[in-house]
């Protein structure tokens, strides 16, 4: 696998299974559907215990022609009904839907979010966050514009709790699964990563990775402070991954969204299609604060190199130069 040439600088929801069964179907009732439910690997979180997530005021609205929008954490999403593919068609990418009765179920390879027609006034629709320097602002929601890396000076947007967490090295390890024959090679193997992110008080933030070859990503980003826990969420704006380029939402990093709540790690989730739009691969990317023990981790979640890295750690290295080969 090549990659780009190292360069000076600064929940992806990824299109999954569609959901199917009896007395089923995909196009929502035009209406108003507050979150009552919300699934992500083996927790589930009900109704009554959303707000522990910030997620209690979260819905869903549908149009007559099946488009609408989310709001979930007071922050809208629009999306567009895909009549063809029976799919919703959202910022993070294609998200599947089933309805059945009242009850409409979105869902990602991910996340399972649940939503149930209610007969009370919908909502005022939120404002689209803005702020100066960063991502987000809009006129009139539909032209997602991303800031660029190293501005700063504008209102704060972020807690200092954020500002300590994303500033700051980076250890861990990818994986891919390929959807074409190329890459079927390169399946199974976890390669070790290094990365560097910064974040500055009014949201924009960059995020490095790379390896013993050079870069893997170079990527601007922004974090209005929303998210499951004051850290925010991490969303790409521009840049690359591997060969292939990323834009808004393309990655949305959110450290809340671990089911285990494992101390100063984030996960990575996305997928390379190439000009003509056809899937390549997906890809996983683990990591934890460069000086942190993978504490709460299964073996087979731990980096291969991991007693190489629990050695950098006792002598003292702060960021090696190289990766083991």
């Amino acid at each position: 696998m090549t990659k780009k040439k190292f360069l000076t600088g600064g929940l992806i929801l990824t299109a999954a299974f569609m959901l199917a069964g009896c007395g089923s179907k995909s196009k929502a009732n035009e209406g108003y559907y507050p979150l009552t439910e919300i699934t992500e690997g083996d927790v589930t979180v009900s109704e009554k215990d959303l707000d522990e997530y910030g997620l209690e005021d979260s819905y869903a609205v549908f149009y007559d022609d099946g488009d609408g929008y989310l709001v979930l954490m007071d922050t809208p999403s629009d999306f567009t009904y895909d009549k063809k593919k029976e799919v919703l068609n959202t910022d993070f990418g294609e998200v599947s839907i089933s309805v059945k009765g009242k009850t409409v179920t979105l869902s990602d390879s991910q996340v399972s979010m649940t939503f149930t027609k209610s007969k009370e006034s919908t909502p005022e629709k939120p404002d689209y966050p803005s702020f100066d320097g960063a991502a987000w602002a809009t006129d009139g929601g539909d032209d997602w514009s991303g800031g660029s890396s190293g501005e700063s000076g504008g209102e704060a947007v972020v807690s200092d709790a954020a500002l300590d967490f994303w500033n700051d090295y980076w250890f861990g390890w990818m994986e891919i699964d390929g959807f074409m024959n190329e890459y079927d090679q390169y399946e199974g193997i976890k390669y070790p990563m290094l990365a560097y992110t910064t974040l500055e008080a009014d949201g924009t933030g960059t995020m490095l990775l790379w390896d013993n070859g050079g870069n893997w990503a170079e990527v601007d980003c922004s974090n209005n402070g929303y998210g499951l826990t004051d850290l925010g969420t991490m969303v790409s704006e521009s840049g690359y991954f591997y060969d292939y380029d990323l834009g808004h939402a393309d990655w949305n990093i959110d450290p809340g969204t671990d089911p285990k709540k494992r101390e100063n790690y984030v996960y990575i989730d996305g997928r390379c299609e190439d000009e003509n739009g056809e899937h390549l691969f997906t890809y996983d990317i683990h990591l934890v604060k460069w000086g942190q023990t993978w504490d709460g981790f299964d073996d087979d979640e731990l980096p291969d190199e991991y007693d190489w890295y629990l050695q950098q750690i006792e002598d003292g290295v702060y960021v090696p130069d190289q990766l083991p080969e």
